[in-house]
Parts: structure tokens; sequence; C-alpha cells
């Protein structure tokens, strides 16, 4: 969009940032808002408010090995959500995560979902924005595939 646009009520949105080349054809929302609209043949169309999804959940930064996990010294306070619906303790492998997160590990709380470490927690693989492993972990740094 162009600069001071907003997305309820821009004429268009665009691929590049020169605003030279529509959007491809598909449904775009903002982060966290259950409103979408359609964008078909170089048209946006109406704000449609869609299904709120379930799903939200908190994460720690990226890291590149499991094993940075194995300390209570990292912070879950990423906001993040899964296609299917799956929670933090529903979260299952294969489950697709919102927003492009860069491959790699992440923790989140096993118990409540919330923004601090526990005494219990999980691990999550993601490889192309996709969950292909899980790690449950205590306290006393124990990590174990689910």
């Amino acid at each position: 969009m162009a600069v001071g646009d907003i997305f309820s009520t821009t004429t268009q949105i665009y691929q590049d940032s020169l605003l030279t080349i529509p959007a491809i054809d598909g449904f775009y929302r903002e982060p966290f808002n259950a409103s979408y609209r359609a964008e078909q043949l170089s048209t946006l169309g109406s704000l449609t408010t869609g299904p709120t999804c379930s799903g939200g959940f908190f994460i720690s930064g990226l890291s590149n090995s499991c094993n940075s996990f194995c300390t209570t010294n990292y912070l879950i306070s990423v906001s993040a959500s899964s296609v299917s619906g799956n929670d933090y303790f529903t979260l299952t492998l294969y489950d697709e995560i919102v927003g492009g997160l860069a491959d790699g590990w992440y923790a989140y709380d096993d118990f409540s979902g919330s923004t601090s470490t526990s005494a219990s927690w999980r691990i999550m693989e993601i490889q192309n924005n996709l969950v292909v492993d899980i790690l449950e972990c205590d306290s006393s740094n124990n990590c174990q595939p689910l």
C-alpha cells in the first residue's frame, strides 16, 4: 500500500515498493485481524469480516539449535498462531504457523500460553512455516519428543 494508506479504505495493494505491480489475485488481511479483502483482476474488494480463529500462543525468539533452550534464560514474548487453529497445548506436527517465521527452533509455554518462562515448556522446530518437531521440556532441562 502507499504510505499513509489504511488497509480498510485503500483502493489498491501492490507487490512492489514502487507501487507499479498490483498484488496477485487472492485474499489479504492485516496480521491478527479477522477482516480481509479479496484482490481479483487488479481490483481490491470490500472489507469483509471473517471468522475469528483460535490458536493464539506466545513463542520465544528464533534459535538455530534446540540446545539453546536447555535453560530458563529466555523470554516467551512473541505472539503467534496456527492456520489450523491449534494453540500452545494442541499444536501438532505439520501445523502451519502464521506469519512466515524463519526456519529454526522456538520455545513456547506448555500449559498456559503465557508470556513468561514456566516450569514446563515445549520446543518446536519450524521449516517452511511448518512444525516439523516438538519436544517437551521440564525445569530440570530434560527434553523429550512428544
